[in-house]
């Protein structure tokens, strides 16, 4: 009986790692194809495309999902084409909130938001809303345990290829580039045998809120992990340090 009870919370356990791993292989997906959309299949000349490839292999989506993928967005075949969108929200205790979504149906996505913001006092809200509270960043991140260079010499190395700013966060340096220089400065990280832990365009607070209630960041939390859950949410932005 034992047995029978550990292997049915096995089955249980793999078959949430197998929705979860379902739900990150679907978003990858859609973002390819959204970029292959735009800009074509030949990741060297579309630099948004060779960026979402890098992001799926991270995640470990298979090549055939790739391939797959770049063919949908390169034919626009099917009424099921993703679309990428922000929207605009309060959190608990009016934190400003930008998540970002690939959706294939706005009919279905804006009510599962509206749901989840709702469940946890917040609320969608329109577009500008918010939005001025936050700023484009083109950034590459470099696990420095990863490479054989001093933070001195990275540094250096970053901010004389055109780094407009470089940060240590922990073990990691986080430099920010105009969006012109980004794919130039990949290139050459990759021809000097840097490793790249993460290059992307994200948005970042102008401000951050650095001290909330214990009780308030427990819900903002919370909010978190049910947007997460999401299937079409793939960023949240917000302008309070998460703990």
């Amino acid at each position: 009986m034992s047995g029978h009870s550990k292997w049915s919370t096995i089955k249980r356990k793999k078959g949430v790692r197998d929705i979860v791993r379902g739900k990150v292989f679907t978003k990858m997906a859609n973002l390819i194809a959204i970029a292959a959309r735009e800009g074509g299949s030949d990741p060297e000349a579309n630099f948004k495309l060779r960026l979402a490839i890098d992001k799926a292999r991270k995640n470990n989506v298979p090549l055939e999902n790739i391939d797959r993928a770049i063919k949908k967005g390169v034919s626009g075949a099917g009424s099921d084409l993703a679309e990428q969108i922000i929207y605009e929200a309060y959190g608990p205790n009016g934190v400003a909130l930008m998540i970002e979504v690939v959706t294939d149906s706005r009919n279905r996505t804006v009510p599962e938001l509206r749901k989840i913001l709702s469940d946890n006092n917040g609320r969608l809200v329109e577009n500008g809303s918010v939005a001025w509270m936050f700023e484009k960043k083109n950034v590459i991140e470099i696990d420095l345990q990863k490479n054989r260079i001093s933070e001195d010499e990275m540094t250096l190395l970053l901010i004389e290829n055109g780094a407009l700013d470089v940060v240590r966060k922990d073990n990691f340096l986080i430099s920010f580039w105009d969006s012109d220089d980004l794919k130039k400065a990949k290139d050459y990280l990759g021809e000097k045998n840097i490793i790249v832990d993460l290059v992307e365009s994200r948005l970042e607070a102008k401000n951050i809120i650095m001290d909330v209630d214990k009780n308030v960041l427990s819900k903002i939390n919370n909010l978190f992990a049910e947007l997460e859950d999401q299937s079409d949410v793939i960023h949240i932005y917000a302008n309070v340090k998460l703990k």
